[in-house]
């Protein structure tokens, strides 16, 4: 019998029952990804684990870092000073305080979310809200 420690002291069994069903799933999961083996969410190229991007579509997204604007979350091209909002913000202010999103809007986000939303993909929810 194996013995898991939880907490501090406290100390739970695990049954030959919950032992032989991890490895069945285990093995169940190595088979098939071996009839469906893993692949870029984007461009369908092989990969060494699933849920993920080939180092080549990954190189195409491009991250949002500031300087950017506080409301929108919209990059900047130049820093614009502390405090700054973008023209959009300024034109029509929105109903809320603040929006991020991690990366700007571009082919290969476009491509994933495209595929998340119309193309039945709901795997890719993982890997969006990763």
């Amino acid at each position: 019998m194996v013995l898991m420690v939880l907490g501090e002291d406290e100390v739970k069994a695990r049954s030959l029952v919950a032992r032989t069903a991890g490895g069945l799933r285990r093995m169940g999961l190595a088979m098939l990804e071996q009839l469906y083996p893993p692949v870029c969410d984007a461009c369908g190229a092989p990969l060494a684990e699933g849920g993920g991007l080939c180092a080549s579509c990954f190189t195409q997204l491009r991250p949002i870092t500031p300087p950017f604007c506080p409301v929108l979350g919209l990059p900047f091209e130049t820093d614009e000073g502390v405090g700054m909002l973008s023209a959009e913000a300024i034109a029509d202010p929105p109903p809320f305080g603040r929006a991020r999103a991690a990366l700007a809007y571009g082919e290969m986000v476009g491509t994933l979310v495209s595929r998340l939303k119309y193309g039945d993909r709901v795997e890719l929810a993982t890997f969006a809200g990763g």
